[in-house]
């Protein structure tokens, strides 16, 4: 008999969160591992279950894939739970992040204080909010019920993620946060969210002291050599430059390179990540170029890829500031997201690389480049990098700039010495890839038609906008 019970709460429907949870069941045998799907909660990512077609009971065919993998499954509709009162810090927490579910899920930045929002953003800021908080609900009768001493939650800052942390602290239940981790694409699994800026970095430390100069060097060539590739898990973008070196027409020396982030996604995470008092990272990148021209240096403003996959009229508002930015700075090289010139090959040329919060800037400093962030990043403890965050910091930059990579090779080290490799589960359990009318069909009987909807409009955001934007 088990002598503890868990429970995860799924909100992702895919074959690596199946192949994780068959893991924990590996791992810990003695324990009842109760799932608990959370998944049609989490508008307007709701993707349905691709379950073989065992029967025409949909549901039981769920079921029956969970015991084959050694789990409990419950779907989170079947808790009828009652609202509950959520305090102050609960009800400012999950404010944050269903601020955060609609900034990704919209592609655009939300409605400034002061500034109306449109009726599309207000209908979804309600629907998130409502489910988020019968997610609360839910999560708190289901602990209840199960009495678990341990929670597992994916990712944990998004909004029906973020009910399901609140539920567990609330009964003070330890909980491991999991994700995919980007550095080499394995299990991130912690007591602390892949978000946390500090303690992420804290802990890559104190990893870092045992591992040896070999080991520091092999991952960091492994990391690099994995964000090459053509269809690389890292980097998604790659495959957008494989074979681009007859793409760039410029100097390859002596480049300053200012990439841009992505950065919509980082307005609403934690308050660690907001030490700059920069008013946006163009200004930031202007007072730096201003304080380290030369003319030794042909300065390259990269303009981040994602950038395609906005929405477009976020996309246009940030592609209308860069071309103000570039009237005040003509001496720039732009190079536009759907250019094929590669971001690694202009790394390589260049002899100091300049980011907000960007990974471009881990890239280069594990080269030996010295890197410049006008912003908190989730290296920068670690990594040897000039933090500049406001116009008082500007005095460290005095030239020549050095960079010791050591710091940004314990960094990815760490990550790939604390993360997990997950293999297929022993049960040869498989989602399916169905065709798309099934998968529609299947939507539909799930109530999940919003997460067709919501993939159909990246890919249309991402068709217009390789059209209307400058190349």
């Amino acid at each position: 008999m088990p002598n503890e019970t868990h429970v995860f709460f799924l909100v992702k429907r895919t074959q690596f969160w199946l192949d994780v949870i068959s893991k924990i069941v590996r791992d810990r045998p003695d324990v009842r591992l109760v799932v608990v799907d959370i998944g049609n909660f989490d508008y307007p990512r709701q993707p349905p279950w691709r379950v073989p077609r065992e029967s025409y009971f949909r549901p039981g065919a769920v079921f029956r894939m969970f015991e084959k993998i050694g789990a409990e499954y419950f779907d989170g509709r079947r808790f009828k739970s009652e609202p509950k009162q959520l305090d102050p810090e609960e009800i400012w927490k999950l404010r944050v992040a269903v601020e955060s579910s609609l900034i990704s899920a919209m592609r655009k930045s939300l409605a400034r204080p002061g500034k109306h929002s449109g009726l599309l953003q207000k209908l979804a800021d309600r629907l998130v909010t409502t489910q988020s908080e019968r997610v609360f609900a839910l999560a708190v009768d289901a602990l209840r019920e199960f009495s678990p001493s341990h929670v597992f939650i994916v990712n944990g800052r998004f909004a029906g993620e973020q009910a399901c942390v609140l539920a567990a602290r609330r009964r003070e239940i330890e909980i491991t946060f999991l994700e995919i981790n980007g550095i080499f694409a394995n299990l991130f699994a912690r007591p602390y969210r892949i978000q946390d800026r500090v303690a992420s970095q804290q802990h890559a430390l104190l990893v870092g002291e045992n591992l040896s100069k070999a080991n520091l060097r092999d991952s960091a060539d492994r990391w690099v050599t994995q964000q090459r590739e053509k269809n690389s898990v890292t980097n998604p973008f790659n495959k957008l430059w494989v074979d681009s070196s007859g793409s760039w027409n410029s100097p390859r020396e002596s480049l300053a390179l200012f990439a841009t982030s992505s950065r919509d996604e980082y307005e609403s995470l934690d308050i660690d990540w907001k030490e700059a008092s920069w008013e946006n990272q163009l200004d930031s990148f202007q007072a730096v170029w201003d304080k380290i021209k030369s003319s030794e240096l042909t300065p390259v403003l990269r303009v981040h890829p994602n950038l395609l996959n906005k929405q477009p009229m976020s996309g246009l508002r940030e592609i209308f500031e860069i071309k103000r930015f570039m009237r005040k700075n003509p001496d720039f090289v732009v190079v536009w997201p759907s250019s094929r010139v590669s971001t690694y090959d202009l790394i390589s040329y260049s002899d100091v690389v300049i980011v907000q919060n960007s990974t471009v800037g881990l890239e280069a400093s594990i080269r030996g480049i010295p890197v410049i962030c006008t912003d908190s990043c989730g290296y920068d403890l670690v990594a040897d990098v000039y933090s500049i965050h406001g116009p008082s910091d500007l005095d460290k930059l005095k030239p020549p700039f050095t960079a010791d990579k050591s710091g940004a090779e314990i960094f990815v080290a760490a990550q790939y010495a604390l993360d997990e490799r997950i293999e297929r589960n022993e049960a040869g359990v498989d989602i399916h890839n169905h065709s798309r009318v099934l998968l529609l069909i299947l939507s539909v009987l799930d109530g999940s038609l919003a997460s067709i909807v919501f993939e159909l409009r990246w890919k249309a955001y991402h068709f217009v906008t390789l059209r209307i934007f400058p190349k």
